[in-house]
């Protein structure tokens, strides 16, 4: 299978990890929340996850980004909680630029995304979902 042509980048984290970004496509941006069974370079030759990727870059800047201590990002906080998850996702949209973004959440994921919705309402200077 031909891989995706994407870019893939690295932030930096609060804490002073890094994570690989993945971006693909074209359009407002939809950033996938991260989950522990990603790698951003192989998943684009997956037969798993390739068909996935086309579709959800299709009129979308795709953004999804490696868990700590999974594929290509460094290796695990020392907390594993909601908190230290949400901060990862904030680091990618800040690394990004992105001030206002669709959020996709799948999974064990799913309580970053719903966390990330009750925050509309936050600081102004966060990243929020639209």
């Amino acid at each position: 299978m031909t891989a995706i042509k994407q870019q893939i980048r690295f932030c930096a984290t609060d804490d002073g990890g890094h994570m690989a970004v993945a971006t693909l496509g074209k359009g407002p941006p939809l950033l996938r929340a991260g989950h522990w069974l990603s790698h951003v370079e192989l998943d684009a030759r997956s037969s798993v996850w390739a068909h996935w990727l086309r579709e959800l870059s299709c009129g979308h800047t795709y953004i999804r980004y490696d868990q700590r201590g999974c594929g290509l990002s460094g290796a695990a906080p020392a907390s594993l909680s909601l908190e230290a998850w949400i901060g990862d996702l904030e680091a990618v949209a800040n690394a990004l630029g992105l001030r206002r973004f669709a959020l996709f959440g799948t999974a064990s994921r799913s309580p970053i995304q719903a966390s990330n919705e009750s925050d509309a309402g936050a600081a102004p200077d966060s990243p929020q979902p639209r």
